[in-house]
């Protein structure tokens, strides 16, 4: 075995112009494949790195009749507590963030309020101090709370004296009681820094009207999901029996704690990515599957002499083996090199906000595991695509070889074999370029769409006032009326206003309704509408068009009768060619009051990032903040000015009204919108990478084939043009012959795209998954780089001279 290994290695160095092709070739398929597959390992594999992660799970309720997937209703967790035999633990939920007060830098810090069973059904437990009691779980107990080991050293200095250490947070003492440890990270909370007990009163433990805790569960040993979420469909059966009210149509939906995060990451594109670079893998292993057949040909003279003086066939046909897969391994050391790049570039193009909720805070590594795929494809590809050259190089006939070596013309079987990869290379390019051109359509159709606001020159803070020292609305209502006049005051300002929440920011709400003078509708088919309170001047500093009536006015106060603003969405919905003006609505199901429509919007659209690409926007009702105070809200200024120099006045102007109150997230709409939409950004800019690859080698693989074809027929396009065939008669025939050979890879990728593209369905935006128009572009740049892969060699044998061609051995 060293022997024919020293062998090949002086073999392949008399040919450095083959293998540094071959090595290039191969190094980005397989450089691409690592890259791929560090993601799918670090963030689909093993996303979770709990004990025991198979048995976490998470929990949520479902609408049947509108089809929506919901947080839960706390009575409903409670229940499922009480009558679910399956788990060990169920916990729950809610993200917050926390207002550090009383030092000398107020800050908003992102955290969760959990139950006291949280981290004990991650198993995990503080890295100094001690978890949550299930007594600190209950109201009106002493409020503590855990620092993550990241705050810990940021504002503590890593003092382990922080224990018992009293902090104020939101205008209330929380006595710190421990420190989670440096690794631990909960994806679907993002990049937490304090956790407290959260406590839920009386009354917020018996609604069932109200969507918003988050649950994770761990199943007893020995117990399914499928045993879980049907012992939960049990309990929501008799749920909606005893509360019709509530919990008609609603069920359960039960994913494992690695298929959410999974799906939160974006499994579906990160899984589709890496069959379009295994693709990509396939043409550049056919590519040089060709050129070891072209090589194993010019070497038959070789081959010839070794059988003659003794060699055997196993013996040849090992050390061609062995020449070719030492090949893919040094295309694969390549390979890994261009993956530390890939990874490296993939990280840094993640923005900040987003790496908090991706698994392992985005970080990526080319690690043994990736190192062994690396490995284990270079060998198993190597024999596999070798195994053909290594044939036709050991079996031929002796007599024939040595009198015919020196021509190399291979056969026919060998110009099938070919012929038959460069066909297969078409057939997956074309699958290659109708998948990225599906995507990339659907993404820059997202991300152009029509928003219906103006995001540019915007620059937005979140407030959230403690109920310490703002308990009532009217205190909500004072302070912020003084932060608006404060902030509008600042130099550069030309627009100011307040909303509950604002597009792409991250959070949002929803609200029942009911039509004045509609029939009431049945339990579980009662309308909603995403809902916010806004102040005067909102649609102006976000330039949301009025379509009919006016906007939200200083007019409409608390004494005023109830207003409301909806979207064109809402009011083509429910008024369908009436005027929408002057209708009325009640907010909730028990409610008595009803609003008056004084005027319509139009719809402000970010469904394309908020509902996993479904083209169905919510509508929308805005309310005026007078009549609906509430204690968070965000600041949004229209201004030319940046946020590095607009922020310290905005901080200035907020602690001049409350010196304790800290300002958080200033950023701009458009970091909001890019945040939202870099994943889809990210994405197209890779499949962008793998499609022009895959053409690329596409062409260099028509290109070699062609090139092949006509340096073995030099002879006969001699004797032909001696007869009289003409320059054009030879081009029409080898083009014709390409072309033949394209068109039967196309018919055959086209076949094999109609059935692939139908699993992109659920990551396409406002395009069917047969689109014409992406078919028919990916066909004409296909066609375009096959015609100028073939004209090359055709003009070559335009070029060919007969006298010395009929001279040519």
């Amino acid at each position: 075995m060293l022997t024919d290994l020293r062998y090949a290695l002086r073999v392949l160095r008399k040919s450095p112009g083959f293998v540094l092709i071959a090595v290039l070739t191969l190094g980005i398929g397989i450089g691409s494949n690592t890259t791929v597959f560090s993601l799918v390992n670090s963030w689909l594999i093993h996303p979770v790195d709990f004990p025991e992660p198979d048995s976490l799970v998470t929990l949520w309720e479902t609408d049947a009749k509108k089809g929506w997937i919901n947080d839960v209703a706390p009575a409903n967790f409670f229940d499922w507590r009480a009558r679910s035999a399956m788990f060990e633990h169920i916990a729950a939920w809610n993200v917050t963030d926390f207002d550090l007060s009383g030092v000398d830098e107020p800050e908003r810090i992102h955290g969760a309020e959990v139950t006291a069973n949280f981290f004990d059904a991650l198993r995990v437990h503080p890295a100094l101090g001690r978890g949550f009691s299930p007594k600190e779980d209950e109201p009106g107990s002493g409020r503590v709370v855990l620092l993550s080991y990241g705050l810990w050293q940021r504002r503590f200095a890593s003092d382990p004296r922080v224990l018992g250490k009293n902090l104020t947070l939101g205008g209330e003492k929380f006595t710190v009681i421990g420190v989670m440890p440096r690794e631990f990270h909960f994806t679907l909370i993002g990049r937490a820094e304090m956790w407290t007990p959260l406590a839920l009163t009386e009354k917020q433990r018996a609604a069932r009207d109200q969507h918003w805790l988050q649950t994770v569960a761990r199943m007893k040993p020995g117990v399914s999901p499928q045993q879980a979420a049907a012992s939960l469909a049990s309990v929501m059966t008799q749920l909606e029996s005893q509360y019709p009210d509530t919990n008609t149509n609603e069920g359960i939906r039960l994913r494992t704690l690695s298929e959410e995060i999974g799906r939160h990451t974006g499994s579906n594109a990160i899984l589709i990515s890496f069959g379009v670079v295994a693709c990509v893998l396939l043409i550049a292993c056919a590519n040089v599957a060709n050129l070891m057949l072209a090589r194993a040909t010019g070497r038959q003279r070789e081959v010839a002499v070794r059988l003659a003086i003794g060699a055997g066939r196993a013996q040849l046909m090992r050390q061609f083996l062995i020449e070719n897969v030492l090949v893919f391994l040094i295309a694969a050391a390549l390979g890994v090199t261009l993956a530390f790049w890939g990874v490296d570039w993939i990280e840094s193009s993640i923005p900040y906000e987003n790496k908090g909720y991706l698994p392992h805070y985005a970080v990526l590594h080319v690690d043994l595991a990736t190192l062994a795929y690396t490995l284990a494809i270079a060998v198993f590809t190597g024999i596999l695509f070798g195994l053909t050259p290594a044939l036709a190089g050991s079996k031929l006939d002796l007599n024939t070889a040595l009198k015919e070596g020196s021509r190399g013309s291979g056969g026919r079987a060998g110009q099938r074999m070919r012929k038959t990869l460069v066909a297969a290379e078409v057939a997956l390019a074309v699958v290659v370029l109708v998948a990225s051109g599906l995507l990339i359509r659907s993404f820059v159709l997202a991300v152009n769409i029509d928003t219906g606001f103006d995001r540019h020159n915007v620059i937005t803070a979140r407030l959230r006032l403690p109920e310490s020292r703002y308990s009532k609305p009217s205190d909500f209502a004072g302070f912020y009326t003084r932060a608006l006049d404060r902030v509008r005051s600042i130099p550069g300002v030309e627009s100011a206003a307040e909303s509950r929440y604002i597009p792409f920011g991250g959070e949002s709400a929803g609200v029942e309704f009911l039509v004045d003078g509609q029939p009431e509708p049945r339990p579980g088919e009662v309308p909603s509408a995403s809902y916010t309170a806004v102040t005067p001047a909102y649609f102006q500093t976000l330039k949301i068009p009025l379509i009919q009536g006016r906007f939200v006015s200083g007019q409409d106060g608390p004494g005023s009768p109830k207003i409301v603003v909806v979207s064109d969405v809402l009011a083509n919905r429910y008024w369908p060619g009436a005027n929408p003006l002057g209708k009325r609505i009640r907010l909730g199901r028990k409610s008595t009051e009803n609003l008056t429509v004084v005027g319509v919007v139009r719809q402000v659209n970010e469904t394309a990032f908020i509902s996993g690409f479904e083209d169905h926007p919510q509508p929308q009702i805005y309310v005026p903040f007078a009549q609906a105070p509430a204690a968070e809200m965000e600041i949004v200024l229209r201004t030319n000015a940046s946020v590095a120099a607009l922020a310290p006045s905005m901080r200035s102007a907020i602690r001049e009204i409350d010196k304790d109150q800290p300002l958080g997230r200033i950023r701009t709409l458009d970091q909001l919108f890019t945040e939202a939409t870099k994943p889809y950004v990210i994405l197209s800019q890779v499949m962008g990478f793998f499609a022009l690859v895959a053409l690329f080698l596409a062409a260099i693989g028509i290109y070699g084939v062609m090139a092949y074809a006509v340096s073995s027929r030099t002879q006969e396009f001699g004797i032909r043009m001696a007869l009289g065939a003409g320059r054009r008669d030879v081009l029409n025939l080898v083009l014709g012959q390409g072309l033949r050979l394209v068109g039967i890879g196309m018919i055959a990728g086209l076949a094999a795209s109609f059935a692939v593209s139908r699993t992109l369905r659920s990551l396409l935006f406002r395009i069917t998954p047969t689109d014409p128009g992406t078919f028919g572009v990916v066909l004409s740049i296909l066609i375009a780089a096959a015609l100028l892969a073939i004209c090359i060699p055709a003009w070559r044998a335009t070029r060919i001279d007969p006298n010395a061609a009929l001279r040519y051995e």
